[in-house]
């Protein structure tokens, strides 16, 4: 193990070919690392990833003419890209991902490295023309990857030279024109990422008919236009993850979809699709993640979904699907997010959603919903434990996970959500329904919740008392209902509550109050007529239906936690006396003899009380 940053003592080992010093703080070496590895000539390989360097890249290290793989990524190295990276000839893999590097990519003499197959500058700030990048005719170019940097201009043709080219990342830099066909010459592509970079027009054909070894297509938040072709996964057999989300495409989304046997993604949210959702979905048995939302997609939803068990986000928000929740969504056992918000869903909320163990965020807020909220939503176990453990999203073919956007509404917001991000989160909105009859008590026992949203209903009955156990919660909104009564004290103990809305309601009484609830303004509690105390302007004592209402909220705390304490002491009391007399015998049989004592002593006095009264009466 490396206990000092000093690297003088390398030098003596110049027959040294592999160097690996990743996760090593080396920052105290950043002015002088260059001249202990330099002297290094039949070094091969030298990876310093994560090690804290900082500086410019030393030109030192062009003296390592073997040198095949260089890896720096994770340093903060602030300076531009060293140019003389195109002298070392024998340059397999070059990775400074992370880096904090800038200026301009060199091209013309990276270009004349004949042996150069990974090139992977991801997260930096490197600029440059992506038409001139492509015109170096790098043979064995097998991984591009300069996501997140800023290049720009068109992608040209001569890309399709790039025959062992096998992926290729541009995603996050400012492109634009359209995408070449000749990228469907490229058969060994497994990996197109082509998102967030202004591109425009229609999706070329080849790419779904030519490109038999794609894995990942990824071509989201662009301009891109036209229809999603018939033909679509015709050839791309191994093809996993397909999103072409946020775009102008429009027309059907076709049945043939159901050939993408092996599609583990499938998102084509915030488009300008049409008709009605395929039921040949429901052949895509090894789907993780369906996101179809943002679209103006009609009719049911197509009871084939059941058969796609592997399912883990089913997204449907916004659009014009009608129809009944299905009662057989219980039986996808795997499922963690499902968004039905904004459609023409009707009838009850089934029941079955209480099997959905795993079940992390539910959204079926803005449709016609009607009846009772279901009991025994407490069973859905990922919900009740505020420590439960967090698995981790799905990886993909690519070695890669996948991170797209999904949206939600939160605290009255529409946010773009990673999915990534929505592995922590936890989520009920029932919102803008026509849900009838009381709050069940048992989404008090949803101890792991953090958002609940069932405003804007017909619910009526009180409060539960129960939901001072939801001590995770951070936004409650019961607003708009029918709820009447009074305010449970024992709110007030959510902490983590950061939103609250009670608003337009019948709630009456004194208004908690605490340090943390203090901060809640007018807003979370207007429209009731009968709350009074701060922060509403209403005195509860100018009430007279606020008689004998007087104690102060702290104490009305306490007086509602010492009534828990006494009736749980009485119980165990209780017990306790039970308990020995059922063990004991000869204590049991004492008792009795007590008993009986007492009551012949009541019934004697009784009895010569009520004489006494006859007597006196005559």
């Amino acid at each position: 193990m490396l206990r000092s940053p000093d690297l003088s003592w390398l030098k003596n080992l110049t027959a040294l070919e592999q160097l690996y010093l990743k996760g090593i703080n080396l920052s105290a070496t950043s002015p002088t690392w260059g001249q202990s590895v330099s002297p290094l000539t039949h070094l091969r390989n030298l990876s310093m990833t994560n090690c804290g360097l900082m500086g410019s890249i030393p030109a030192s290290l062009q003296k390592l003419t073997s040198l095949e793989i260089l890896h720096l990524d994770g340093n903060n190295f602030q300076s531009e890209f060293p140019t003389w990276l195109g002298h070392m000839t024998s340059l397999v893999s070059l990775q400074i991902a992370n880096a904090n590097l800038n200026g301009s990519f060199p091209f013309e003499l990276l270009s004349q490295l004949p042996h150069l197959q990974r090139i992977y500058l991801v997260n930096n700030k490197i600029s440059g023309n992506i038409s001139l990048i492509f015109e170096a005719r790098w043979k064995s170019l097998t991984v591009f990857h300069m996501s997140n940097n800023s290049l720009y201009d068109s992608i040209p043709s001569s890309i399709g030279n790039l025959s062992s080219l096998a992926e290729l990342h541009l995603n996050n830099n400012t492109l634009e024109g359209r995408i070449p066909n000749s990228l469907a010459l490229l058969r060994s592509l497994t990996v197109l990422d082509l998102g967030y970079t202004n591109i425009t027009g229609p999706i070329p054909l080849g790419i779904y008919t030519m490109l038999k070894s794609l894995v990942f297509l990824y071509l989201a938040s662009n301009k891109l236009d036209g229809q999603i072709p018939s033909c679509i996964c015709n050839q791309t057999k191994n093809l996993k993850v397909l999103d072409l989300s946020r775009n102008k495409l429009h027309g059907y989304l076709p049945s043939q979809i159901g050939n993408c046997s092996s599609l583990n993604v499938l998102n084509v949210a915030k488009n300008n699709l049409e008709g009605q959702i395929p039921v040949e979905l429901g052949k895509l048995n090894k789907l993780k993640i369906l996101d179809i939302s943002y679209n103006s997609l009609s009719g049911h939803i197509p009871s084939s979904l059941q058969n796609c068990k592997m399912l883990e986000s089913l997204a449907l928000s916004r659009n014009s699907v009608s129809g009944t929740v299905p009662q057989w969504i219980g039986d996808l056992s795997m499922l963690r997010i499902l968004l039905l918000r904004s459609n023409n869903l009707e009838g009850g909320i089934p029941i079955q959603i209480r099997y959905l163990q795993k079940l992390q965020i539910m959204d079926l807020a803005m449709n016609h919903l009607s009846g009772a909220i279901p009991q025994q939503l407490s069973n859905i176990s990922v919900m009740t434990n505020p420590d439960f453990t967090r698995s981790r999203p799905t990886r993909l073919g690519s070695s890669q996970y996948y991170s797209d956007e999904v949206y939600l509404v939160e605290k009255g917001h529409e946010l773009a959500y990673k999915y990534v991000d929505l592995w922590t989160d936890t989520v009920i909105d029932l919102s803008a329904n026509n849900l009838t009859g009381e709050i069940p008590k048992d989404l008090g026992y949803l101890r792991g919740l953090r958002t609940l949203n069932i405003s804007h209903n017909h619910l009526s009955g009180e409060i539960p008392k129960e939901f001072s156990e939801l001590l995770e919660l951070e936004t409650l909104d019961i607003s708009g209902n029918q709820l009447q009564g009074r305010i449970p004290a024992t709110l007030a103990g959510l902490t983590f509550l950061s939103s609250l809305n009670l608003s337009n309601n019948n709630l009456s009484g004194r208004i908690p109050s605490n340090p943390h609830w203090d901060t809640f303004g007018p807003a979370s509690f207007s429209g009731n007529p009968e709350l009074c105390g701060p922060p509403l302007q209403r005195s509860c004592g100018d009430h007279a239906s606020e008689a004998g209402n007087h104690t102060s909220p702290q104490s009305e705390y306490w007086w509602e936690s010492w009534k828990a304490g006494m009736g749980f002491g009485c119980a165990i009391g209780f017990g306790s006396v039970i308990g020995v007399l059922a063990l004991s015998t000869r204590l049991r049989t004492k008792y009795f003899q007590v008993g009986d004592r007492f009551m012949n002593s009541f019934v004697s006095i009784r009895y010569m009380r009520e004489r006494s009264i006859s007597v006196f009466a005559l």
